[in-house]
């Protein structure tokens, strides 16, 4: 569902890599994997705001900008605040932080940039909440992913 979903975005591939390998996935060995594999490309990890501020547990998360860019999606209402970051994080934001979104398409690597969003009332849980109902779920997916679903027979009560 995710290659139909993605499929007519241009400049956009679907990595299925993590759900193939054995064992643990880390976020730093699949962008050195891709920056190897998808040279003269830059790379661009989108997480949201809580994400970010959880990024010290990571691993080897002060390499992450060594192989990408982090794009920080911010929720309405819920804009992050440098100073009350915690450090090493607050040092981490300080020097890779940029406004010039410019920068992303200039190099291959190594910026920090924020966007808001708009609140999205889309939903995993409502898309089969709806489809167990019976409700249709056109608008809320690419029509590509909704037939996938309908033609699966996706997320419908079954009669026992």
């Amino acid at each position: 569902m995710v290659r139909l979903a993605f499929a007519s975005e241009p400049g956009c591939f679907v990595d299925d890599a993590e759900i193939r390998q054995a064992g643990p996935s880390w976020t730093i060995e699949t962008l050195e994997r891709l920056w190897q594999q998808v040279p003269d490309t830059a790379h661009v990890l989108i997480l949201g705001a809580d994400a970010l501020l959880g990024l010290p547990s990571w691993r080897r998360w002060q390499e992450l900008l060594n192989y990408a860019h982090i794009a920080v999606a911010n929720r309405p209402g819920a804009a992050l605040v440098p100073a009350f970051m915690p450090e090493p994080l607050r040092s981490f934001w300080a020097d890779s932080f940029t406004a010039d979104w410019s920068r992303l398409r200039q190099q291959r690597a190594g910026c920090l940039v924020s966007f808001n969003i708009a609140p999205c009332e889309v939903s995993a849980t409502r898309v089969r909440q709806q489809r167990a109902q019976g409700l249709p779920v056109t608008g809320l997916l690419p029509a590509a992913v909704e037939n996938y679903i309908q033609q699966h027979h996706l997320y419908t009560l079954t009669a026992c």
